[in-house]
């Protein structure tokens, strides 16, 4: 932590820049630090490492639990508050305790009677525990805002990425109809990386459009409000299709085992070889775990087993049922409200509809215009590819 009480009871920021190292020392050497939460003894730690910061003795713990503070997280929560200070705010604090629920936000500023509180996280914690730290600082008027640090997300290629469920958590919608969006800080650059329409096509690797913007060009609203256009990730997300055909994923979980030997028995097709209309970038995607290519091939299939029509219920209900058996699974994002998988399939039907494999008819019923295409015809699913992403590209300028 960056700041403890002296004997005096004032408050003392060791990451204000009117100290050097050599003063610090001194300071050190006459002065007798504690705690601002717990009142136990603190010691000032001054490293060739890690910049200047408080810590607890050994085996005195403090009742705040928290997670031992690296050079990384200690540089990025320091330069965020300074990033703070510099705007138009009423108030601005670094590790505010809030006794009434006994937490100690990394930052906290106050502006125009809105308060607002910001946490930088850059280990692992349960859900649990995250989710809690949110609804107390809400039960006190506060929005709290957590950056993660940009080490959690790992880039796998061009506009892919590899997200862990933890690191789901920390996404944010602006509009129900959208993708998510995440927001990291690296202290290193100086930047927050925001990785814009979030669209998985694995559990856990997704494509993404990312944009790089360095502290000092943007301020907290910009930031929180940056959109950019869809239309870049269409393209990328047949690069990847193609990748997926010529190297489809190992059959690693037991889910994609079973989808496999389904596929298999019904159509006599190996995974590469499935659809594109099971390929699809679906904005609501993330409401569903399991590989995207898995869900939608299941409803391809259900559809493909009726003669002329079907309901929106019937998907549902179908989709439903995969659930019941442990053969889909859904994402659970307790931060993202009035959001439910069924949302993502009704995207997924209206899409088909623009594809014109099916129209909407009367009352939730959708009509089948023409079969699905099963083939293991090489050349012929790359040119479906093909048509497909023209036409989605042409579809998204309206």
């Amino acid at each position: 932590m960056l700041i403890a009480l002296n004997e005096r009871k004032e408050y003392v920021n060791v990451a204000e820049k009117k100290w050097s190292k050599d003063e610090l020392k001194v300071i050190r050497k006459e002065t007798v630090f504690e705690c601002p939460v717990c009142k136990r003894g603190v010691e000032l730690k001054i490293g060739s490492i890690k910049i200047p910061h408080f810590s607890h003795k050994k085996n005195d713990l403090c009742f705040i639990k928290g997670e031992p503070e690296s050079e990384y997280h200690l540089s990025g929560k320091l330069q965020l508050f300074q990033w703070i200070q510099k705007q138009q705010v009423d108030s601005v604090y670094l590790e505010y305790y809030l006794p009434a629920i006994q937490q100690r936000p990394d930052i906290y500023f106050e502006q125009a009677e809105k308060k607002v509180a910001i946490e930088y996280q850059c280990s692992t914690i349960d859900q649990k525990s995250l989710l809690q730290r949110s609804r107390k600082l809400q039960q006190l008027s506060i929005t709290v805002q957590w950056v993660l640090g940009a080490k959690k997300v790992q880039r796998t290629g061009t506009n892919t990425y590899r997200m862990t469920p933890f690191v789901w958590l920390f996404t944010m919608i602006s509009k129900t109809s959208q993708p998510p969006k995440l927001i990291v800080y690296c202290p290193v650059q100086k930047s927050f990386i925001i990785l814009h329409h979030i669209i998985p096509f694995t559990s856990q690797n997704v494509l993404a459009i990312s944009e790089i913007v360095h502290i000092d060009s943007t301020n907290y609203h910009s930031l929180f409000r940056k959109e950019v256009s869809m239309q870049a990730l269409y393209a990328n997300w047949f690069k990847k299709v193609s990748r997926f055909r010529l190297l489809p994923p190992p059959f690693e979980s037991s889910e994609v085992r079973y989808f496999n030997s389904l596929l298999y028995t019904k159509k006599q097709l190996p995974i590469a070889y499935i659809p594109t209309l099971a390929l699809l970038p679906i904005k609501t995607a993330y409401l569903i775990q399991s590989n995207s290519y898995i869900w939608q091939t299941y409803i391809l299939l259900y559809i493909d087993s009726k003669r002329a029509s079907f309901s929106f219920r019937d998907i549902t209900r179908e989709i439903t049922r995969k659930i019941n058996e442990r053969r889909v699974k859904i994402r659970y994002l307790p931060h993202i409200k009035n959001m439910h998988f069924s949302y993502t399939l009704k995207e997924y039907l209206s899409c088909l509809c623009s594809l014109g494999l099916i129209r909407k008819g009367k009352d939730g019923e959708f009509i089948k215009v023409k079969d699905v295409v099963w083939t293991n015809d090489p050349h012929q699913l790359v040119e479906s590819d093909e048509w497909t992403k023209q036409k989605l590209l042409h579809l998204s300028k309206f």
